[in-house]
């Protein structure tokens, strides 16, 4: 959860006491949107790229819930959890990086896995290591997202004032 501080902005301040709630979200949002276009761009930077499907795949998107705006940056790829978390052996043994709240609840194949490839053979793997680009993307532009947003509201609460 993100907090957004507006102290020492007093004209500001009673600029935004008189502005509807709706329009306050509305101008966050804007700031919010900004914010993880940042995220998206340096988690895609991060991203480790075979044919760029994975890359490509990070999404932002944004909507207010019940006087609630929430953002996420994302992607829908069928692979993506496994690059972030890695997988197996390999994955438990080096997943530094990762969201320290996912790392506490997933759960690696002790033993590794044997698989039949495209070209019919049978191949044992002990997975891969964790290459997270999604979490350290996050962290390291949270404050970023922060200050977007609420430039976003005083400059929306300027207007209003002009």
């Amino acid at each position: 959860m993100m907090e957004i501080n507006l102290s020492g902005l007093e004209g500001v301040m009673d600029i935004l006491d008189r502005m509807d709630e709706g329009e306050i979200l509305q101008a966050a949002r804007k700031g919010l949107q900004s914010g993880l276009q940042d995220i998206r761009g340096e988690a895609q930077m991060l991203c480790a790229v075979d044919t760029g499907e994975l890359k490509n795949s990070i999404k932002t998107r944004t909507r207010i819930e019940e006087s609630t705006l929430i953002g996420e940056t994302y992607t829908a790829n069928d692979h993506a959890i496994f690059v972030e978390l890695g997988t197996g052996p390999k994955g438990e043994a080096n997943h530094a990086g990762i969201d320290p709240e996912m790392a506490a609840k997933v759960t690696y194949s002790p033993k590794g896995w044997t698989y039949k490839a495209k070209d019919g053979s049978f191949r044992h793997t002990r997975g891969m290591p964790a290459r997270p680009y999604l979490y350290p993307a996050f962290a390291a532009n949270t404050e970023n997202v922060k200050r977007k947003i609420a430039r976003a509201v005083i400059r929306h609460a300027q207007k209003e004032s002009e």
